[in-house]
């Protein structure tokens, strides 16, 4: 397995400083599913039907692993 890490702009984020004041007026539970529900609205987060497409190989191809495609799958 080789981790290379989250591309940006798809990692959780944390409500900025005004909502974070807003939500703590909020129930615990509210809380939380309106902070998934915004998570699960982010358009860079992989969806049912996405292919990645992952090669390993060095930069002058003396090695060189392949590549895998993989279709993304809702669970």
């Amino acid at each position: 397995v080789l981790l290379t890490g989250t591309p940006g702009g798809t990692a959780l984020r944390s409500p900025g400083p005004l909502m974070e004041k807003l939500g703590a007026l909020l129930p615990v539970h509210v809380k939380w599913r309106a902070f998934f529900r915004r998570q699960a609205a982010n358009p860079a987060y992989l969806q049912d039907g996405d292919v990645m497409t992952l090669r390993i190989r060095t930069d002058d191809g003396a090695l060189d692993l392949g590549e895998q495609r993989t279709p993304v799958a809702s669970a």
